[in-house]
């Protein structure tokens, strides 16, 4: 009988620790990202948490350049980092808090950047030389960022 007692007290000491590791263990870390998105798969506007614009300019050997539109959007897809005009007005739309970088938009434009290949690159940003490359500028709601291609010296 004690030993049956003492099983039943178990079984309940452990169903009570199931079900508080089932309300508040889980996810201690509610605005975090369970799966954060990848730059290449599409999203639609109903699942967008967020939505920044950021304005990029390319100067290509001295000459700006407005950026296209369409870049990140297809047919039946358009990607978290995208342009709707060619006014250089990025959106950034994801169903996450991911910070995405200057790099991510140029993956997104990929072979379609007819810049990419210049090898001698500077980058500014909000009107100051920024010291870094394309993946340590993280893209923020405002920012004006000038891409200056050149050929090399």
């Amino acid at each position: 009988m004690v030993g049956s007692m003492n099983n039943n007290i178990f079984n309940i000491i452990f169903l009570i620790f199931c079900i508080g590791c089932l309300l508040g263990c889980e996810n201690s870390e509610p605005s975090k990202p369970s799966k954060p998105i990848v730059l290449n798969e599409c999203v639609t506007h109903d699942e967008v948490l967020g939505h920044a614009h950021v304005t990029i300019i390319v100067v290509a050997n001295g000459s700006p350049m407005m950026l296209p539109q369409g870049i990140g959007i297809q047919p039946d897809c358009m990607k978290a980092l995208h342009t709707h005009d060619g006014s250089s007005l990025v959106h950034i739309e994801s169903p996450n808090h991911n910070d995405f970088t200057l790099s991510d938009f140029m993956d997104v434009w990929g072979d379609q950047n007819p810049y990419r290949e210049l090898p001698d690159i500077n980058i500014s940003l909000n009107g100051e030389l920024f010291p870094g490359k394309f993946d340590g500028l993280i893209l923020k709601d405002g920012d004006r960022i000038v891409v200056d291609y050149r050929e090399a010296r």
